[in-house]
């Protein structure tokens, strides 16, 4: 991994982090803090990216990262990638490395960590988005993998991450074209969570933090590391997973905590309640109705409604003897 980067002289912090306590609760947000960039990434940024995500790791209940000045993210910058193209590939390498070590921290971090997408996420910030837990974002966002419409590919993992979310047809078609979608489209595909009209995006993303910080943190952790990592390898090896970590999660105190708070809200409050919650009992099935007695003999028929006897005139004549051209007694050869 880089060491941390200078920041160029008349920038801010790339990275900005702010714990905000939500009752018991430690949400820390990690912000990305070049606006007038739009948030591209740089050297610096991936550093600090990286390194906040670790300083978190166990102080923090849910993470939230943003970026400032109303966009999430721009992707690389291309100053930055210029400055060290001069210097060579070793210096192309650090940027990569870096900012692929920032994601990939995401999935073993313990606990949440949610993309709160608007304006625009294109690239390295679109990829970004794919590396988090949980993307909420506006309808009116723009994302894309747009490398490929300034001859560029994907180096921030998005060549291998997107068509494990969105299928290997959907990711060719939209890395190879370059085209936008709206948040409401990358809801549509399965690539984010949810999207949100603009006046309502703070209290959605408020919203989700504060269900995730009622959660435990035992569990949270242990039913996203099972996710994570059933999806490196085959289904089977994923139900081993799932059954070795129940029966572990069972013998902790997290799931003896939830056990007792269930049996306990679904007890009744008093002995009248009990009687009151058993369920009625089924009401006997009424006895059919028999079925008419069918006669045993069946009426006679009216002679009226008997058929008439064909009078003998309309029996067909008897063709002579001549007409056929044989004798009576002849027979046919």
């Amino acid at each position: 991994m880089a060491d941390a980067a200078p920041v160029p002289a008349g920038e801010e912090q790339p990275v900005l982090v702010r714990a905000e306590p939500l009752g018991d609760t430690r949400v820390t947000y990690i912000v990305l803090n070049r606006p007038r960039a739009r948030n591209a990434i740089t050297v610096a940024l991936a550093v600090a990216l990286r390194d906040a995500l670790q300083a978190v790791a166990g102080q923090a209940d849910v993470v939230v990262i943003r970026g400032a000045g109303g966009h999430f993210c721009a992707g690389g910058d291309f100053h930055e990638v210029s400055r060290l193209r001069e210097q060579g590939p070793g210096a192309l390498r650090s940027l990569f490395t870096t900012f692929i070590a920032a994601c990939e921290l995401i999935a073993e971090l313990p606990v949440p960590v949610i993309a709160a997408v608007e304006g625009y996420a294109m690239a390295g910030g679109f990829e970004l988005i794919q590396a988090c837990d949980i993307a909420v974002v506006r309808d009116d966002a723009v994302l894309a993998d747009n490398h490929l419409n300034f001859a560029m590919i994907p180096g921030g993992g998005g060549s291998q991450r997107l068509p494990r979310i969105v299928g290997p047809q959907r990711a060719l078609g939209h890395i190879l074209t370059g085209d936008r979608l709206t948040g409401a489209q990358a809801a549509q595909w399965g690539l984010v969570y949810r999207s949100v009209p603009a006046a309502e995006f703070g209290a959605a993303v408020t919203d989700l933090v504060t269900n995730l910080a009622g959660k435990d943190r035992v569990a949270l952790g242990r039913a996203k590391q099972l996710i994570r990592r059933g999806l490196r390898g085959s289904l089977a090896d994923g139900l081993t997973l799932e059954t070795e970590t129940i029966i572990a999660h069972l013998s902790g105190e997290s799931a003896g905590a939830g056990i007792t708070r269930f049996t306990a809200a679904a007890a009744p409050t008093n002995p009248s309640a009990a009687a009151t919650a058993v369920a009625p009992a089924i009401p006997a099935i009424p006895t059919a109705t028999a079925a008419p007695t069918i006669p045993a003999v069946a009426p006679a028929i009216p002679a009226a409604a008997v058929a008439p006897t064909i009078p003998a005139a309309a029996v067909a004549p008897t063709i002579p003897a001549a007409a056929t051209g044989r004798r009576p007694a002849e027979e046919p050869s």
